[in-house]
């Protein structure tokens, strides 16, 4: 087509329909301007239109050429008395499939895109689900430190202060026992061969069991300087009395377990 202006008129409104539609406003606006840059000027496109409005250029020249095409042949057939010239006609038909094949390729287009965009969704989808993942780990990590950190300690993992506390709390509820304290903390937590305090190798510690315990055998520790208020004696001198005669027991039980043994063996013997 020539570069000079004309007056002219080109339809296709089904396709501006579509355009209108499926391109953003300001990709519309230029695709027009285009059009009408080629239809009335003979203008290629600018260089900097975008790649959607473009690939619909190529439709729409190809529909402005196959208009302009027509017009000349009704043009040329007028003027030789309606004879309609058959390359031009071939030339339309190429035109109309060449449109056709430039749809086809803006569907094909179309199709890669919304794949495209498919595949981006569903991988946006599986960075949320991890992150989500992710957190929920987290939260249930905080709330088990948190659920750790309100559970109450066992005495076993008591230090020797903080038994002193726990000892402090329960002598305050008895005078008796407040008296006692100083023994009673002394004793239970005096160290044992592998520099444990003695508490923690008991099965069970009930502190206020221990305070009436301790009270009754009156055995504030093996280093006490409390009298026993029966005997006059040192707590440590009736410790060790008990032990000697708690060994002597021990040992007049084994030897009447011998006797036994040997009387059974001899009889057995016989």
């Amino acid at each position: 087509m020539s570069g000079e202006s004309k007056e002219r008129f080109f339809s296709f409104l089904g396709r501006w329909e579509t355009y209108a539609r499926e391109l953003p406003a300001e990709e519309f606006q230029r695709l027009m301007l285009a059009a009408c840059a080629y239809a009335f000027r003979g203008e290629d496109p600018p260089a900097d239109l975008p790649l959607a409005a473009r690939m619909a250029f190529v439709d729409v020249r190809a529909r402005i050429d196959w208009e302009e095409e027509i017009r000349q042949a009704k043009q040329a057939a007028g003027s030789l008395g309606g004879k309609a010239s058959q390359e031009k006609q071939r030339q339309a038909k190429a035109s109309t499939h060449e449109a056709d094949a430039s749809k086809d390729k803006q569907t094909q287009a179309d199709a890669k895109q919304e794949e495209a965009d498919t595949s981006r969704r569903q991988a946006d989808a599986s960075t949320l689900k991890e992150k989500e993942r992710e957190r929920d780990i987290k939260e249930a990590e905080l709330s088990l430190c948190e659920e750790k950190r309100r559970k109450p300690r066992g005495f076993k993992s008591w230090t020797p202060e903080e038994f002193r506390r726990e000892a402090e709390k329960v002598a305050a509820t008895r005078p008796e026992w407040a008296e006692i304290l100083e023994d009673f903390v002394g004793y239970w937590c005096e160290p044992r061969g592998d520099g444990s305090p003695r508490f923690r190798g008991q099965e069970a510690f009930e502190i206020g069991r221990r305070f009436s315990t301790f009270r009754r055998r009156d055995s504030y520790g093996r280093t006490s300087v409390v009298l026993h208020p029966a005997a006059g004696k040192h707590t440590e001198e009736i410790y060790r009395e008990e032990q000697e005669a708690e060994a002597r027991r021990r040992a007049q039980g084994i030897d009447e377990t011998a006797e036994l043994y040997r009387a059974e063996m001899e009889a057995a013997g016989k």
